[in-house]
C-alpha cells in the first residue's frame, strides 16, 4: 500500500515538473531595432521583458532584396508571442535565399520559438531544457524499478 502511494505521488511530481514551464510566465528578450542581430546581453537596445502566461519567446530573421532601390534588407526581431509558432528549418531558409523569386519579391524569414527557459530567444535556435528531461526520465525509471 505504501509503495503504491509512493508511485502515485512520483507520477504527480513528474506531471507537475513537465507542465511547470507552460503555467509560469516566461522572460524573453525584446528587441525591435536596427541592431537586434547583436547578442542581446551586450545590446543596449535589447531589454528583458516578462511575457504573459502561455506566451513563448520568438526570434525572427528576415532578409529581402528590393530590386528597384537596389537595397538589401536584413533584420532580426526578438519578442514574446502568443501566435502559433512553427520553427522553420535552417535549410528551408537557405533555400529561400537562393531562390531569386522568393528572395527578391517576398523575402525570406527564419522563425524560431522557445519556451523551455527564460531568455531562450538569445540563441539562433531553440534548445531543449535538459534539466526537465533528465528529471522526468529519472523519476520514470524509479517507477519502473520499484
Amino acid at each position: 500500500m505504501i509503495a503504491a502511494g509512493w508511485r502515485f505521488w512520483t507520477l504527480v511530481v513528474c506531471f507537475c515538473v513537465q507542465g511547470y514551464n507552460d503555467v509560469q510566465s516566461l522572460e524573453c528578450w525584446k528587441c525591435i531595432q536596427k541592431d537586434c542581430h547583436v547578442e542581446p546581453s551586450t545590446n543596449q537596445r535589447a531589454e528583458k521583458v516578462q511575457c504573459a502566461p502561455g506566451q513563448h519567446c520568438l526570434k525572427v530573421r528576415y532578409q529581402m532584396f528590393h530590386n528597384d532601390s537596389n537595397t538589401h534588407y536584413d533584420s532580426v526581431i526578438r519578442t514574446c508571442s502568443s501566435s502559433k509558432c512553427s520553427n522553420m528549418a535552417e535549410d528551408e531558409y537557405n533555400r529561400c535565399l537562393l531562390h531569386p523569386r522568393d528572395y527578391w519579391f517576398q523575402g525570406c524569414s527564419l522563425r524560431s520559438c522557445c519556451k523551455d527557459r527564460d531568455l531562450c530567444n538569445a540563441e539562433s535556435a531553440p534548445w531543449i531544457h535538459h534539466y526537465l528531461i533528465y528529471t522526468t526520465i529519472t523519476m520514470q525509471i524509479l517507477l519502473l524499478v520499484t
